[in-house]
């Protein structure tokens, strides 16, 4: 199955250091390395892997779900996944970040809640040189 296991989820936050300070404090989360992407935001980790971005917005939402960005899953077989979304009337985003290795893939549920398809940077560049 090309959808492996959940990767990560981003919550929405008008105080970065506070909510990070909760997961680490109350529950044994740790810092970790995190990209630059231009706006406030710390990766917390558990066992050395990325499990909550925590991201500065100004206007976060209601409490509860509304402060859920997103929600990120690792996959495999980048070509077929891209394939299927190709076939499906979805918005799609995609980016890539070398200094972390991976390809994403950004997609819009029908109710607007976003997905994003994290995949390792070789099985996405492995496709391009083929197409």
């Amino acid at each position: 199955m090309p959808v492996n296991e959940l990767h990560h989820f981003t919550i929405l936050t008008r105080d970065v250091e506070k909510t990070a300070s909760f997961f680490k404090t109350a529950l044994g989360f740790t810092k970790g390395f995190s990209p630059e992407p231009g706006f406030p935001v710390e990766w917390l980790y558990l066992g050395g892997v990325p499990v909550v971005h925590v991201v500065h917005s100004d206007n976060p939402g209601d409490t509860g779900s509304g402060r859920i960005d997103h929600a990120a899953f690792n996959c495999t077989d980048y070509a077929a996944v891209k394939s299927r979304l190709d076939g499906c009337d979805v918005t799609v985003r995609e980016q890539t970040q070398p200094e972390i290795a991976v390809h994403q893939i950004f997609v819009e549920s029908p109710e607007g809640v976003w997905l994003e398809l994290v995949f390792d940077i070789d099985d996405y560049k492995s496709c391009q040189i083929n197409n």
